[in-house]
């Protein structure tokens, strides 16, 4: 995305240090030269690079070769959708989940979700329990209600502690997680999202 990319790559770099990347998006325009921070790196598969300081017109030649891209493969990517009201929180997720190469969508609210997991279903789903038009509760017992979201796997990504009276709420809805943002940053949950898709 027009934040980063997943370079597949044997020489991996630690997680923190800058790189200079130059690459080709179009065969007929000139490559770009960007330099980037690596978020992620795994030993002998490759590494997360979010990019520093783009340029303006650099963002739009991303933004529009990756919209074509994902048209194009969207049937076989891993899709992730994130449920939560709060627009900065959702970035800071994406953020860092697109480093590890996968589509990720939005919803601010449970009716928003329900109708995005009915148009496109989504490998995985982030849900905050709390928000509102539908709550995260009652989203999860429509999900599992229903033949083709039964098995759709949901981690629940909760602002506050995770409660004795929040996993009985949750638990007969068979979710994979249940996790805090208080004890798991957007870097740290990107860093189990393969884990949870086993892959």
């Amino acid at each position: 995305s027009e934040m980063g990319m997943f370079v597949h790559s044997h020489v991996i770099c630690s997680a923190g240090k800058s790189v200079i990347l130059q690459f080709s998006l179009e065969t007929n325009n000139p490559p770009l030269t960007v330099t980037a921070e690596v978020r992620h790196a795994r030993p002998g598969v490759g590494m997360g690079l979010r990019f520093v300081n783009l340029l303006p017109d650099e963002t739009a030649r991303i933004r529009q070769f990756v919209e074509k891209r994902s048209h194009a493969l969207s049937d076989d990517r891993v899709k992730i959708l994130i449920i939560n009201e709060l627009p900065f929180v959702r970035t800071m997720y994406r953020s860092n989940i697109v480093l590890l190469g996968h589509e990720v969508r939005e919803a601010g609210n449970g009716e928003e979700a329900l109708k995005s997991i009915r148009e496109d279903l989504p490998t995985l789903v982030l849900l905050d329990p709390f928000v509102k038009a539908i709550d995260g509760f009652e989203l999860l017992k429509t999900l599992r209600a229903d033949e083709t979201t039964k098995d759709l796997k949901v981690v629940v990504l909760t602002g506050g502690a995770v409660t004795p009276d929040l996993y009985q709420k949750v638990s007969p809805y068979q979710v994979l997680d249940i996790v805090s943002k208080l004890t798991t940053p957007p870097k740290k949950l990107a860093e189990k999202i393969n884990g949870y898709l086993g892959i």
